[in-house]
This record gives structure tokens, C-alpha cells and sequence, in this order.
């Protein structure tokens, strides 16, 4: 028991020191991806993605506003998972409820400590 929790502690440190910090244009473009993929799900067809601006840069996340198109929630380091959330309604920093801004801490919070590491699935061999 102790091995395997120290291995995973070793896993968890190298992982983290690999990971180097997303430069603007590849935030942007994963912001652009997700908020047209998710456009063309629900149909809409248009300029989506194409005003792309970073409104906020906090620790862990970026937070990348396509106008009134919507705006999407990139991590910062390219150890993490790339986008924890996104939305098509406009951004307004001035006019956030509390509970998104709570969330938007919790989980910069989380990033910044390497608590949500991307995840990759292995497929079962039988």
C-alpha cells in the first residue's frame, strides 16, 4: 500500500513538471474549437469563434469571450485538462452570480494546486 501510494505521488510530481503553460493563440484556439463544436450541435450556424478575446486571466484558468456569442474556460497549463466549462451567453465580468463566481475560484483553485490532471482512458484488454 505504501508503494503504490508513493508511486502515485511520484506519477503526480513528474506529470505536473512536464507540463509547460498554454501560450494565448493555443487558449484561443481551444476556445474556438469548443464553442463551434458545441454551435453546430445545437444548430446555429454563423460567426461563432471568430471575435475571440482572453476577458480574464486568472492563476489556473483563462476565461476567452467570442462577443455575444458565448465564452469558453481554458485551463492555462497544458498539464490539465483544456477546457473545464463554456457557455453562449455574453460575459459580463460586472454582472456574474455568485454561485458562477464561487465555481470560477473553486476551480482555478483546483488547477493551480494540479488537482485535475487531464485523464486518459486505457481500453480493457480481455
Amino acid at each position: 500500500m505504501k508503494r503504490q501510494l508513493l508511486l502515485a505521488v511520484i506519477l503526480l510530481v513528474c506529470t505536473s513538471m512536464m507540463a509547460r503553460p498554454r501560450t494565448e493563440g493555443e487558449i484561443k484556439n481551444l476556445a474556438r474549437t469548443v464553442l463551434q463544436k458545441q454551435a453546430a450541435a445545437r444548430g446555429q450556424q454563423g460567426r461563432v469563434g471568430e471575435d475571440l478575446q482572453i476577458v480574464e486571466q486568472i492563476k489556473g484558468i483563462s476565461i476567452v469571450a467570442d462577443g455575444k456569442n458565448g465564452f469558453a474556460m481554458i485551463t492555462n497549463d497544458d498539464g490539465q485538462i483544456p477546457v473545464v466549462g463554456y457557455s453562449f451567453s455574453a460575459y459580463d465580468a460586472e454582472n456574474v452570480p455568485d454561485g458562477f463566481l464561487w465555481w470560477k475560484q473553486a476551480v482555478n483553485e483546483a488547477i493551480a494546486k494540479g488537482a485535475v490532471a487531464e485523464r486518459k482512458t486505457v481500453p480493457a484488454q480481455y
